[in-house]
């Protein structure tokens, strides 16, 4: 077991795990959901401090260009209408694009259509395009249950597994992981 972490160091793991593979076929609506995931997770807040860099933005380059503070205001109040048309505009395109790119990359056939996931003691190993990925348990960050998937987080990725897709072995792992994420929360 040269490489693997002892069962007592695990956090989130209290009893051991048969690994259970299975492949999962994608399709451009499983993509689009792990779009819509991250969208919901990080757009938001990144928009918000964007809109704050904004306003500052305009603040700063009307003081340091030695327009008046009324003035600036006055006419701040009077083109309100256009900021806020700019800024909800730039609000939709940044909750628009990344979906128009998913599936332009889909039609240019750059995204995997099938995913083999092998879910045991050590994490999450999942393969795409012939790439395997390991997501050790201690890196998972939040097991996400929705009625048709799984959402593992960890620093750097956002991995999305169709519970059709996995053997009752791996969904019972996961609604155990997800449950101790839940309670994780509470405390």
């Amino acid at each position: 077991m040269a490489g693997r972490l002892p069962l007592a160091s695990m956090p989130c793991l209290a009893t051991p795990m048969p690994e259970a593979t299975s492949t999962i076929k994608l399709t451009l609506a499983d993509h689009i959901a792990v779009r819509a995931f991250y969208v919901r997770k990080h757009v938001l807040r990144n928009s918000l401090i964007f809109f704050l860099l904004l306003f500052a933005g305009i603040a700063l380059v009307s003081y340091l260009g030695g327009m008046p503070l009324r003035l600036t205001t006055m006419v701040l109040r009077f083109y309100w209408k256009f900021y806020l048309a700019v800024i909800l505009a730039a609000f939709l395109l940044t909750r628009a694009l990344p979906f128009l790119w998913v599936y332009m990359n889909w039609l240019n056939g750059k995204f995997p259509s099938e995913m083999r996931v092998t879910i045991g003691e050590e994490g999450i190993r999942y393969a795409i395009f012939n790439t395997e990925t390991l997501i050790r348990w201690p890196d998972v960050s939040a097991v996400s249950v929705t009625p048709n998937a799984y959402y593992i987080t960890s620093k750097s990725r956002i991995l999305r597994l169709r519970k059709d897709g996995l053997t009752e072995a791996q969904r019972k792992a996961l609604d155990l992981e997800a449950g101790k994420f839940q309670a994780k929360k509470r405390n």
